[in-house]
């Protein structure tokens, strides 16, 4: 599975590929640091799963959702951010995202997620409450 990380703060950016880099299958195809720039780099790489910030320069994580949503209707989208997910979940549906990633929560539990996000048969129940992915 190919992923592009798409946030602002370097440091997130960076804790992700590392999370992500043990694990087999998973693989960063590329980094965004603002929505311009994610919309491109999508564009440019093809991947199956982009993890997009709520808050961003140039171009928020929904906005960028909504044209990704167009554009691409078999990726998948994760919008990730830390707040109450109760608020934030049911925009980041209408934008046209999969799921919610609450960033106090990635951890070594982010790999598990996004396997189950490409998991036809996974459930939302399956997924724990802090992840909140549908």
């Amino acid at each position: 599975m190919r992923i592009l990380i798409a946030d602002d703060n370097d440091r997130i950016r960076n804790a992700i590929k590392a999370i992500l880099s043990k694990e087999d299958g998973l693989e960063v195809c590329g980094e965004a640091a603002h929505g311009r720039e994610a919309l491109e780099r999508v564009r440019q790489l093809l991947p199956d799963v982009v993890l997009l910030d709520i808050h961003m320069p140039e171009s928020d994580g929904f906005q960028v959702a909504r044209q990704l949503r167009l554009e691409f209707p078999e990726l998948k989208i994760l919008i990730m951010s830390q707040g109450d997910a109760a608020m934030i979940l049911p925009t980041a549906l209408q934008t046209g995202a999969d799921g919610y990633l609450d960033k106090a929560y990635l951890g070594t539990e982010l790999a598990q997620k996004l396997m189950q996000l490409l998991d036809p048969s996974a459930t939302a129940s399956s997924i724990s409450r802090a992840e909140h992915c549908t």
